[in-house]
């Protein structure tokens, strides 16, 4: 298992007031849970964990969290932003252990869009989710989850249920078999398409008029 090291400093005191204080001090206050253990309240430096937040996977990594020499191994749940200012303002961590499987919101990858065919004509690939929670084992997680769009043909959908899951993860929710993205063919195309499909219509309508006898 793959860990992201990061220190924090241990928080006394619980509530609003002492949140507020922390973020006046230039903290970010946070909570460590989970794994039938008791919280632990922690206030964390601004500038290394929006360093870690630039980084890919933020909520999908491991990270061994140093509490004032304590070691916890835990993965983000949430993190809290300002309205406005978009930094964080509070995050929550989850502690994890081999033997239990965690849930994740893993992001969807989509790969060879310069070998798709209908994109190179001048298609457009309309991504509507671009993340699904999954089931995990905690020392397998999986950072990103890859659509190959070289086979896919215009007009294709990538369904929930065609996602490839490396071993030890599935579904979350396996309720309804949700659309991932559209392959949407080219203007021209579509132009193309709706002027042969009237004519296609009336082709029918044509020969029966031809074959019907005269009076």
């Amino acid at each position: 298992m793959n860990k992201t090291n990061l220190k924090v400093q241990v928080r006394k005191e619980a509530g609003k007031g002492a949140a507020r204080a922390a973020r006046r001090s230039d903290l970010v206050p946070g909570v460590i849970y989970g794994n039938n253990a008791n919280p632990v309240l922690i206030n964390t430096d601004p500038k290394t964990l929006m360093m870690e937040l630039t980084k890919p996977g933020f909520k999908t990594r491991v990270f061994e969290i140093d509490c004032d020499g304590k070691k916890e191994t835990c993965i983000c749940q949430n993190v809290q932003f300002h309205p406005v200012k978009d930094t964080p303002l509070h995050i929550d961590f989850l502690r994890i252990s081999k033997d239990k499987k965690v849930k994740v919101s893993v992001p969807v990858i989509f790969e060879n869009r310069d070998k798709n065919t209908a994109l190179k004509q001048g298609g457009t690939l309309n991504v509507i989710i671009r993340a699904v929670k999954l089931l995990c084992d905690a020392d397998k997680i999986v950072n990103q989850i890859i659509v190959d769009l070289a086979p896919l043909a215009a007009n294709s959908a990538v369904k929930l249920f065609d996602l490839n899951l490396p071993e030890g993860a599935k579904l979350y929710d396996t309720k309804i078999n949700y659309t991932i993205a559209n392959l949407l063919p080219s203007r021209v195309s579509r132009m193309e398409e709706e002027k042969a499909a009237p004519a296609a219509s009336s082709a029918p309508a044509a020969a029966a008029k031809a074959a019907k006898p005269k009076k």
